[in-house]
């Protein structure tokens, strides 16, 4: 399985080679990466990047945003350094240009360093892809052609309209639809948005797990 749009259509209860969602799935897929990254502080995805970060002294770490490291191709600015990286972050040792020694560390005033690496995840561990695909199903609902009037706006589904949406593989979304739902267009239908409900128990404590912790 992928967090990709082709799986997405499957997830939705279309068949694999109906593209007619394919906007809107896309849009679901992003927003959950989002609200993903935003709530472990860091970026899943692998991607080849440059970042711009500061270091104080030899054997400092300097955490990237995308991990694990795959591949460091230059860090520029760091002249006299050796450098060496872990899963997470890059660690300057040796340098010899600058600042003040200390305790056998060398203090260059804050250096500035301009990071090409490659990182994140190639493929998705099995947990995180779960995790995804459950902030996925809480947010299709927002998406759903099929619930979301024509017109484009924040309109929501007449009253009447379907009141559960099931996700393949994640499980049951049941919403209010009628006029009188709490909503910010009165009597529209429009499905309040709940922000508590975009990220279950079971997938806070699966996104728990990668969260960027420093120490």
């Amino acid at each position: 399985m992928a967090f990709d749009v082709a799986t997405g259509r499957v997830k939705v209860g279309l068949v694999a080679t109906d593209v007619s969602q394919d906007a809107e799935i896309n849009l679901a897929l992003n927003a959950a990466l989002a609200f993903a990254e935003h709530y472990c502080d860091r970026n899943f995805i692998f991607k080849r990047e440059q970042i711009s970060k500061s270091f104080d002294r030899a054997g400092e770490a300097v955490f990237v945003n995308r991990y694990p490291i795959a591949k460091v191709h230059s860090a520029t600015g760091a002249g006299g350094w050796t450098i060496s990286h872990n899963s997470a972050g890059l660690i300057f040792n040796g340098g010899s240009r600058g600042g003040y020694g200390y305790g056998g560390a060398v203090y260059n005033s804050n250096r500035r360093v301009v990071i090409d690496y490659e990182g994140g995840y190639k493929s998705l561990p099995a947990d995180l892809e779960y995790a995804l695909w459950g902030i996925f199903g809480s947010l299709w609902p927002t998406y759903d052609p099929s619930i979301v009037a024509a017109g484009g706006g924040i309109a929501g589904p007449a009253i009447g309209a379907v009141k559960k949406r099931t996700i393949v593989g994640v499980g049951s979304i049941d919403y209010e639809t009628g006029g009188s739902s709490g909503s910010s267009n009165a009597g529209s239908g429009t499905v309040a948005a709940d922000l508590s409900a975009v990220m279950p128990g079971a997938t806070q404590a699966t996104l728990d797990m990668y969260k960027r912790v420093v120490a």
